[in-house]
């Protein structure tokens, strides 16, 4: 009898999670935030749209020129991709403007290609963007290509820079 009650505690908890599964996965409520929960480490993993479109269009044995968190390590980035556009060698480099809340933002890729154009990519991510982002979309910047600084919404200096562009 006490294993036949051992066996019979284990299946309800077994229930019991399954039935809080089901409840957290059902709930319109709590779907952005099981997404926010499994999106963040699923795409530090694999990547995102972006990253894929942004390796993709660099190519084999590109500069990987990062992504800012700081303004100094935005600053870094940046001055790594001038630098590689200015020696011909193929680079990508990462940014991310949250223009409205901090909830949604921007994130933006400049891309130099193997053949020497430079392109910018971006697509909008935030909590309710739809796991992995959205579509990426694909700018060529316009030549000769210029880099401006790229304020902030106070006019501050970010480090982020931008390109003339134009869509393909």
């Amino acid at each position: 009898m006490a294993r036949f009650n051992k066996i019979l505690g284990s299946a309800r908890r077994v229930l019991y999670a399954l039935a809080v599964i089901a409840l957290v996965v059902s709930s319109p409520i709590l779907i952005p935030v099981v997404i926010a929960i499994v999106e963040r480490p699923v795409v530090w993993a694999v990547g995102d749209k972006l990253e894929h479109a942004s390796r993709r269009l660099a190519g084999p044995g590109s500069r990987d020129c990062g992504s800012g968190t700081s303004s100094s390590d935005t600053l870094q980035a940046s001055n790594c991709a001038v630098a590689s556009f200015q020696q011909k060698r193929p680079f990508r480099v990462r940014y991310t403007s949250w223009r409205f809340n901090v909830d949604a933002g921007e994130q933006v890729s400049l891309v130099g290609a193997p053949d020497g154009k430079v392109y910018k990519l971006s697509t909008w991510y935030g909590n309710y963007s739809g796991a992995f982002g959205e579509d990426v979309s694909t700018e060529r910047c316009v030549e000769p290509v210029v880099f401006e600084p790229h304020p902030d919404a106070s006019g501050e200096n970010t480090g982020i820079i931008d390109c003339v562009s134009h869509v393909d």
